[in-house]
């Protein structure tokens, strides 16, 4: 195993975090920090929050919690797992006891897990999936342990496995794989990447269930500079199944597919229903798609709707808009502010044009939010109408002309009524 001392404030670990560490030592324990946090600590990426920490010396998780007990809550859930939790107002804390799992089954649940009080760091960072996630820091001893050469390989950018014979347990791996090299720019090992494509070929990846897979896409979205990267990786290893109909798309509408997930990402924006809007954009089926990654129904419905307003935008865009174009389709959007990360994203030869858009919607008061009906059902009764199926018709109709300006007085108003004609 190697060891580099590498100091305590390098990493910018919360305060209370020393004090943690500290007091399980004082007590005959050894914590090491595991996981994501110790890659992205030494790629300088954000201050950590969410902190993983594995105790060595423990009999019992019940020795680690009693001596959490004096920072905050511990819950206990993930106890079976040897797992417990801490969260103070600085950060959340995993605290976990060193554990082998043993493949036993098919599915990504067939696994048994066991806490091993004299297992050491090494053989527990065994069970881990890519060398940069299994190195661990000593904030006692300021040492980063590292016994599978991850940080060498998080210089050169390799993804690697921590050991090919497993990698394969649990299918899953493939696509946090992808994500990894998406969101680091990671080159493949050539041997990973050949154990890869005989994994998809087997139909493996068929035994992850849809949440799992939707987590891991969503991560891509969320978490990389170009999830284009992802996607292209994913048609590379033949994982087609998840977006077919994006990979059967013309050419020229597959690359501007990518380019917009792209765009997406510059802008930062964390809301994956807007990559899933774009991705498929040019698909003639995006529920077919969204069916084999969620069953969330407001995700689907938010996507459809965002794919069929953002159209229309796109539309009004290229060939020209009105004052009512911009107030009716924000009554239906709810306001245009919505629309415009993917049309932006989408149209990025329209700078100019979606510009004055914009500062026409803020004018008009549609940019936020439509423009609340002057008439209402209350109105109507007033009138002389009682509720029927009658009324939306009379008050959508009432709606238009309020949108286009049109005169809205009393006698007005009373006209209209007895002149409606619903067909």
């Amino acid at each position: 195993m190697k060891e580099e001392s590498i100091p305590l404030e390098r990493f910018g670990f919360p305060d209370d975090f020393k004090k943690i560490c500290s007091h399980l030592f004082e007590n005959g324990l050894r914590p090491v920090v595991v996981g994501g946090v110790v890659r992205d600590m030494l790629l300088g990426i954000s201050r950590p929050k969410d902190i993983d920490i594995e105790i060595y010396g423990a009999r019992s998780l019940y020795d680690v919690v009693s001596l959490l007990k004096e920072f905050g809550r511990v819950s206990l859930v993930g106890a079976s797992f040897g797992v417990c939790k801490l969260a103070t107002q600085e950060a959340h804390y995993d605290f976990s006891l060193p554990r082998k799992e043993t493949k036993t089954a098919k599915g990504h649940k067939g696994f048994v897990v066991e806490t091993m009080e004299e297992i050491d760091f090494c053989e527990a960072s065994s069970r881990r999936d890519f060398t940069i996630n299994a190195m661990g820091y000593d904030p006692c001893e300021q040492k980063l342990l590292d016994c599978h050469e991850g940080m060498d390989d998080l210089q050169k950018r390799v993804l690697r496995a921590v050991d090919m014979k497993r990698f394969g347990e649990d299918p899953l791996r493939i696509l946090r794989g992808i994500v990894f090299a998406s969101r680091f720019d990671l080159k493949w090992d050539g041997a990973l990447w050949n154990l890869a494509l005989e994994i998809v070929e087997k139909g493996v990846l068929e035994e992850l269930p849809k949440e799992r897979v939707f987590e891991e896409i969503k991560k891509l979205f969320l978490q990389a500079k170009k999830p284009s990267k992802g996607i292209a990786f994913m048609r590379k290893l033949g994982v087609c199944g998840y977006f077919n109909e994006l990979y059967t798309l013309p050419p020229m509408l597959y690359r501007r597919s990518l380019v917009t997930i792209d765009a997406l990402a510059c802008q930062k924006e964390q809301d994956v229903a807007y990559y899933f809007a774009a991705l498929l954009f040019f698909v003639k089926d995006e529920e077919e798609a969204l069916r084999r990654l969620s069953d969330a129904k407001a995700l689907h419905k938010k996507v459809s709707l965002l794919i069929e307003y953002s159209r229309k935008l796109l539309l009004l865009c290229e060939a020209g808009w009105s004052d009512f174009d911009l107030k009716l389709l924000a009554k239906k959007s709810g306001g245009l502010k919505v629309l415009f990360p993917l049309v932006e994203a989408l149209a990025f030869n329209c700078v100019a044009s979606l510009q004055k858009m914009r500062q026409r919607a803020r004018s008009l008061g549609v940019w936020e939010r439509s423009i609340k009906p002057k008439i209402t059902g209350k109105d109507l009764v007033k009138y002389g109408l009682r509720p029927s199926p009658k009324f939306k018709a009379i008050l959508d109709a009432l709606y238009l002309k309020q949108l286009r300006n049109e005169p809205l007085d009393e006698e007005h108003i009373k006209r209209f009524i007895e002149g409606f004609d619903p067909a």
